[in-house]
């Protein structure tokens, strides 16, 4: 994955970010590996520790992923 951070503030972010890999299945004798990518063109989030964000992009995640989080690393 790489992000891409065109706005950074204290508490607010706006990113795009890219991701490549593999898919894999294996059952029994047979298995297969797949490509896979997944594209976020805007995303938004809000807040510090304790956040929320809204991402719009493609790929194996969806196109409209919203959710919140917690960051065990903030500095401040």
């Amino acid at each position: 994955n790489m992000r891409f951070e065109w706005l950074r503030r204290e508490s607010v972010q706006m990113y795009s970010t890219v991701g490549v890999g593999l898919a894999a299945h294996f059952e029994r004798a047979e298995g297969r590996c797949l490509p896979m990518f997944d594209v976020t063109f805007v995303g938004l989030s809000v807040g510090r520790s304790f956040y929320g964000f809204l991402e719009i992009g493609a790929g194996c995640a969806g196109s409209a992923r919203i959710g919140f989080g917690f960051r065990f690393n903030d500095k401040k």
